[in-house]
C-alpha cells in the first residue's frame, strides 16, 4: 500500500493527473500482485485489496458529500470530478493489468500445447 501511494505521490508532483497517477501507482502493484498470487498459489483479489487501500479516494468522497450538503455545488462538482477520475483510474489499472495477464497465460498455455512444443513438425 505505501509503494502504491509513494508511486502516486509522486506522479501527482511531478504534475500527472490524478488519473494518469492512479492508473500508474495502480498498474505497478496490481502487476505486484497478479506475480505474487502465482508465486504464492493465492487469489490476486487479496493482494489487490490490501494495496489499493491507500489510493482510495475516501476524503475526495467525503468532502464532496459535505459539499452537496452544504449545497456549495461549484466546489462539490470539482471535488467529486477529483474522485472520479482517480476512481477510473483504479479500475483501468487492474483492468489492463489483469487482461494482460491472463491473456499472456493464454498464450503460453496455447504454445505448450502445441505441436512445436512437443517435437512433432509433421
Amino acid at each position: 500500500g505505501f509503494l502504491a501511494y509513494g508511486i502516486y505521490i509522486i506522479a501527482i508532483f511531478i504534475g500527472r493527473t490524478e488519473f494518469y497517477s492512479a492508473f500508474i501507482a495502480v498498474s505497478f502493484v496490481a502487476l505486484l500482485s497478479e506475480i505474487f498470487a502465482r508465486i504464492l498459489k493465492a487469489p490476486t483479489v487479496i493482494f489487490l485489496t490490501v494495496i489499493l487501500i491507500p489510493v482510495v479516494p475516501g476524503s475526495g468522497l467525503y468532502y464532496s458529500m459535505r459539499y452537496l450538503l452544504l449545497r456549495d455545488f461549484l466546489n462539490f462538482f470539482q471535488s467529486f470530478k477529483g474522485v472520479c477520475s482517480i476512481s477510473a483510474g483504479i479500475t483501468c489499472g487492474i483492468t489492463v493489468v489483469s487482461v494482460t495477464v491472463k491473456l499472456l497465460m493464454t498464450v503460453k498455455k496455447t504454445l505448450s500445447h502445441s505441436k512445436f512444443a512437443k517435437g512433432d513438425f509433421r
